[in-house]
């Protein structure tokens, strides 16, 4: 049994004072046992209501809980190139990082974890959460970029980002172990100038891995590009009234009426196949110092294990709310009170019907 109470202790203490002495008067002023029935109820009433006050509560438990000292980096590639089918069943290797990124947050309990996603440009996804639910939430929700936006992707996007976040993680937190898991396959469609390299962020973690996805046979890529919806009313109102009728947009015949169309090769006419490049995917594990495992599914990823820095479980408090009691001893008190109305309530009729005596 715990105490929370529902208003400050001296606030309590104020608001009990005065009946309590009021009733304890009227216990001593009494003259017999039988007149000092009502004032005791409403004296056991008052202490009922101060105890309610007090807020009893049961406690919420404990359970037990793993904190560690790990930060946890996941760059994942959302580029169009991850919505390619490689697996002969429709999963796409966007479906299988997913996937892949529950098997960290099991391998790193209690860590805290950020996310962040490249294709023509990086974004921090999730800063440094311990929340792993809100994490595979959001996860759950990524999309591949939209395929009218898309500008071309290199699979060395996210180098300066990520040695950015691992550079404030171990400003704020030296003491913490960094592990980054790299998430891709490996191709590149944009054109750059130069060497690229994730030798930025090498010597800023701990432990990593790059896993690969695709094949060598590659897979088709379905368009991601969300529909449109244009009100009639604002193409009457803005619409150049002396332009010529336009053509309405024919449908796509190799379109499937509940999924986007195929990506298609200008050069062959046929779908366009996206291969994973692993000898990329190599280069970026040897840049970051870290090993290197080509994913497929049915599998787990083989995650570097950092030692005793993942922590214990330790007993905590359960984060529910305790279950409070008040209401147990208040209405105790309102039946008590209740009682009292009904027995003046009574007197108050007796008083009315009762009939003077005739004096001689």
């Amino acid at each position: 049994m715990i105490f929370d109470p529902v208003i400050s202790i001296g606030w309590i203490v104020v608001l009990l004072i005065p009946p309590l002495v009021f009733t304890v008067w009227q216990i001593v002023r009494a003259g017999g046992m039988r007149s000092r029935i009502s004032p005791i109820r409403r004296l056991v009433a008052v202490l009922l209501l101060g105890v309610a006050a007090l807020g009893p509560a049961i406690p919420g438990g404990t359970t037990k809980e793993i904190r560690s000292d790990v930060d946890v980096f996941i760059v994942m590639d959302t580029t169009t190139s991850s919505n390619a089918e490689d697996y002969g069943d429709g999963r796409t290797r966007l479906d299988l990082m997913k996937q892949d990124l529950r098997s960290v947050v099991e391998q790193y309990g209690g860590a805290r974890y950020s996310l962040i996603t490249f294709d023509s440009a990086a974004q921090v996804r999730v800063p440094l959460i311990a929340d792993p639910d809100a994490l595979l939430s959001l996860a759950d929700t990524l999309q591949v970029e939209i395929t009218d936006y898309s500008q071309g992707s290199t699979p060395y996007q996210a180098n300066d980002l990520l040695a950015e976040r691992l550079q404030s993680s171990r400003k704020e937190h030296a003491s913490r172990v960094r592990v980054v898991v790299y998430m891709g396959d490996g191709e590149q469609t944009a054109t750059v100038d130069g060497a690229q390299s994730f030798s930025a962020a090498k010597g800023l973690f701990d432990a990593g891995a790059v896993l690969g996805y695709g094949t060598a046979q590659g897979g088709p890529m379905r368009e991601n590009n969300p529909e449109i919806f244009v009100d009639d009313q604002y193409d009457e109102l803005y619409s150049d009234p002396n332009a010529p009728p336009s053509t309405p947009p024919q449908p796509d015949p190799s379109a499937s009426p509940t999924e986007p169309p195929y990506l298609v090769d200008p050069t062959t006419g046929q779908p366009a196949i996206s291969k994973i490049d692993e000898t990329v995917l190599k280069k970026i594990a040897s840049d970051l110092g870290v090993g290197y495992q080509h994913r497929a599914p049915g599998s787990s990823p083989t995650l570097p294990d950092v030692g005793n820095r993942l922590g214990e479980q330790v007993e905590v408090k359960k984060l529910s709310i305790a279950e409070r009691l008040y209401w147990v001893p208040a209405i105790a008190a309102f039946l008590l009170l209740a009682w009292e109305l009904f027995i003046g309530w009574r007197q108050l009729s007796e008083l009315r019907t009762a009939k003077p005596k005739k004096v001689n």
